[in-house]
């Protein structure tokens, strides 16, 4: 997980290696959103074309199509397409900073499943005790499963 900081316009540099990586798929764009209003999501833009396809197809039931409908319409409203400056910074619209208590505060990021995650410091510091709450019972249960 990497901390950075929102500057004051708005921005927030993704880490190098973020950098590399998505410069080694010719990443050039990225939908910029929450679908949770908890946490700030930066999908390539062909990541997010691939959620768009599921979303046009969670049809199968009321619940799905509800469920598809909303989040679509939460990523829509905060969503907006970027592409990173020569520095790769990625600018976030004033309403989703402030929705996600991001201005000019830090984010702690972390890759996972083809886009970036974004926790602000105080959705960090909950789940982070929540991660670390019944710790034991929850390794216990993961090396019934493998985990070593």
């Amino acid at each position: 997980m990497f901390a950075v900081k929102v500057d004051g316009k708005g921005r927030l540099k993704l880490p190098a290696v973020f950098q590399e990586y998505f410069k080694g798929i010719g990443c050039e764009k990225f939908f910029v959103t929450t679908v949770d209003a908890t946490l700030l999501y930066v999908y390539p833009t062909a990541v997010w074309r691939v959620n768009e396809e599921r979303l046009d197809n969670a049809t199968a039931t009321e619940a799905d199509l509800e469920a598809a409908e909303s989040v679509r319409f939460l990523a829509n409203h905060f969503g907006q397409d970027v592409a990173p400056d020569s520095e790769w910074r990625i600018s976030i619209h004033q309403e989703l900073r402030n929705t996600l208590d991001l201005s000019e505060k830090q984010v702690h990021l972390t890759y996972e499943n083809g886009y970036v995650k974004g926790y602000s410091e105080v959705e960090f510091a909950k789940r982070l005790e929540a991660a670390k709450g019944d710790l034991g019972g929850k390794l216990k249960l993961l090396k019934t499963k493998g985990f070593k």
